[in-house]
């Protein structure tokens, strides 16, 4: 497997509370975004909407200060790293954005995985809750 790309898609998780989450992402700045296949911003759309719900990070991290990035992606699946945005708002060292969780999206979002740090693989979505995440 090759190393892991970051192509920061800037993908606040405080759009989600609107009705079309916004997602920017320039290609010019990131040309290996627009090299994932079509149907990886839909997918995260779906995670997104999906740890909001179920309010996975409620009371740990504020939606505002999570960023999506694409760490790899082909035409199966897409890895995704969610990090801790440094900066005034949010606090914390503005030279890093510590890693929160991974989670691997199938073709299309029909199938999310979360990696799961002490199991060392990708495990179903729903076992979030196991590990003690809401």
């Amino acid at each position: 497997m090759r190393p892991p790309v970051f192509v920061p898609v800037l993908v606040l998780f405080a759009a989600l509370s609107q009705s079309a989450p916004a997602f920017a992402a320039d290609p010019a700045a990131a040309p290996e975004a627009a090299s994932c296949p079509e149907w990886t911003l839909p997918a995260m759309r779906k995670l997104q909407n999906k740890l909001r719900v179920q309010k996975v990070y409620e009371g740990r991290h504020e939606q505002q200060c999570l960023r999506f990035f694409i760490e790899d992606c082909n035409g199966k699946v897409a890895n995704i790293a969610v990090r801790e945005r440094h900066d005034e708002t949010c606090g914390g060292d503005p030279a890093t954005e510590p890693v929160v969780d991974r989670f691997r999206l199938h073709k299309k979002g029909k199938r999310i995985e979360w990696y799961s740090v002490v199991e060392g693989e990708y495990l179903p979505f729903d076992q979030l809750k196991a590990a003690g995440k809401p």
